[in-house]
């Protein structure tokens, strides 16, 4: 998580498991983040929005197709979130 210079971050489609790491924020440099088609679980950390913003100029964001669970970061809107299983985040 101390690769500051890390623009583009590509890890679909790779059976991950576990959560999305707080550090995300710190990847001040990222234009790019696809973990779309993996089985993410807990809830997105608020410092996604630190790199959200970054992203959404120049590249692409996409988390669908996880386990995230709510409650979602109030930088990302539904489309961002897309599809999730949320069969195991309890109420």
């Amino acid at each position: 998580w101390n690769l500051t210079n890390l623009t583009y971050l590509d890890l679909n489609s790779n059976q991950l498991t576990g959560s999305i790491p707080p550090e995300i924020g710190d990847l001040t440099n990222l234009t790019s983040l696809v973990l779309w088609n993996n089985q993410l679980t807990g809830e997105i950390p608020e410092s996604i929005c630190s790199v959200y913003e970054n992203i959404l100029s120049w590249g692409t964001f996409n988390i669908s197709n996880n386990q995230l669970c709510p409650p979602y970061p109030e930088c990302l809107t539904e489309d961002d979130i897309g599809e999730q299983d949320t069969t195991n985040c309890g109420d």
